[in-house]
């Protein structure tokens, strides 16, 4: 879906490897800095909008694999989805939807919409 909407995608090295071999196009960066462009240079840089992260595994000091990178996109303000059920609704969200196609809606109209049942 990001390659149909024009986004690009960057994604830690394993990450990258998984995305590349299923067919999406993704920019691979380090987990930390020293070694190249690192997530953390393109959060800083404002090149991301939305952070996918997983946790499944822990690091040394007992945090969860990905927990540096998770931080830094919440202190620079990004939304960051951590459930992978959640960051599949919104990709079949944005699949539904294109960002041109939705219209600014008043609070209230949500409510009396009632509650939108996910498939």
């Amino acid at each position: 879906i990001a390659e149909e909407l024009g986004l690009p995608v960057y994604a830690t090295k394993g990450t990258a490897e998984r995305l590349i071999e299923v067919g999406v196009e993704c920019t691979p960066v380090e987990k930390e800095p020293g070694g190249g462009t690192s997530a953390f240079d393109v959060i800083d840089d404002g090149r991301v909008d939305l952070v996918i992260n997983i946790p499944r595994e822990y690091d040394e000091q007992g945090r969860p694999d990905g927990y540096l990178i998770r931080r830094r996109a919440v202190d620079a303000g990004i939304p960051l989805i951590t459930d992978l059920k959640l960051a599949g609704a919104i990709v079949e969200a944005l699949r539904s939807k294109r960002p041109h196609e939705l219209g600014v809606v008043a609070w209230g109209d949500y409510i009396k919409r009632g509650p939108i049942p996910l498939t």
